[in-house]
């Protein structure tokens, strides 16, 4: 029995002269606000995913190889290439003309830097105001409550110590080995 199960093993293996089949990859959505006003995502995923997503046009032309297509819907520009998968290593050939996809989405007219400078400043006020405000005593009072309290709970701070790279190490020399 270990004969033919291992006999139809290199049969399956002779017959598939490409690479090895790799599970398949969660459809990956990466949102980033660069700045105040200026905000991009990128999609990463096989063509199947990002049609299901609802993020390409129907009847869209897929690129061919290094080629890529873009489009505008609105106040915003889309531009879809194939890209290299995550932890796959080596040559583009390898991935090229495989079925991994990033569609790359971005807003057509950024707001200018002066813009983008008064938003950020009047975001921080906004959060100052509200820092300063009774409201806000109560909440920072309410964490730093909370705060204390994990700080004198001997159990939690003894599960704390027991897991790696929460607490950094203490500076100074080694203990010497006792003799």
């Amino acid at each position: 029995m270990a004969n033919a199960q291992q006999s139809n093993t290199s049969a399956d293996t002779a017959n598939n002269t490409e690479q090895p089949q790799q599970p398949e990859r969660e459809l990956v959505v990466q949102v980033v606000q660069i700045d105040h006003g200026w905000n991009r995502a990128d999609y990463r995923g096989t063509r199947a995913q990002l049609e299901a997503e609802g993020v390409i046009p129907p009847g869209t032309h897929w690129p061919v190889g290094q080629t890529s297509c873009s489009w505008e819907a609105g106040e915003c520009v889309f531009r879809l290439t194939r890209t290299r998968p995550d932890g796959l290593k080596g040559p583009m050939r390898l991935w090229i003309h495989g079925d991994w996809w990033k569609l790359q989405w971005e807003q057509k007219v950024h707001p200018d830097r002066g813009t983008r400078a008064v938003l950020k400043k009047k975001a921080e006020l906004v959060t100052e105001v509200y820092r300063q405000s009774p409201a806000g005593q109560r909440v920072w009072d309410a964490h730093w409550r909370l705060y204390w309290q994990a700080h004198q709970d001997k159990a939690f701070q003894s599960f704390k110590a027991l897991i790696p790279g929460l607490i950094p190490p203490k500076r100074g020399r080694k203990a010497a080995p006792a003799a």
